[in-house]
């Protein structure tokens, strides 16, 4: 096989890499952070201060949190205690506690991860006041019966 048949084979197994990644990345935000599959729920207003969040899951890798908020924030580590992770959950138990990580976002940004979460349909929000004495958001599952 001559070198320049490498070369090119090569070549095409690079571009193919590349336009795989690309088609799985713009799927991604098509399905996470597009208009399709999701409508916020009216009922909630957004103001202009920031917001604090506490996140315990998928949302503590920072290449997630910069694929949904669109930028690096900076993080604080903090911990929640009354509250046992249960996967892709927070129970309430007094005795437990759940680490994880507060930041700051604009309201835009927090619509962006209302999306993410998928608001009102899988998670709702509420405030908590975690053990650093922060007031912030975290999202926990909807209860189906």
């Amino acid at each position: 096989m001559s070198v320049s048949v490498r070369l090119r084979s090569i070549g095409v197994a690079v571009a193919a890499t590349l336009a795989s990644a690309l088609a799985v990345w713009w799927l991604l935000w098509l399905y996470l952070l597009g208009p399709i599959g999701y409508s916020a729920p009216e009922r909630f207003e957004y103001s202009d201060e920031p917001y604090q969040v506490f996140v315990y899951g998928t949302l503590k890798q920072p290449w997630v949190r910069r694929f949904i908020i669109g930028r690096t924030v900076d993080v604080t580590a903090d911990t929640l205690t009354g509250y046992a992770r249960d996967g892709l959950d927070l129970v309430a138990a007094p005795e437990a506690s759940t680490t994880g990580l507060r930041f700051e976002v604009s309201a835009n940004e927090m619509q962006r991860l209302d999306r993410y979460e998928r608001l009102g349909v899988r998670y709702q929000r509420k405030q908590v006041v975690l053990d650093s004495g922060s007031q912030a958001w975290v999202y926990r599952r909807i209860a189906v019966d």
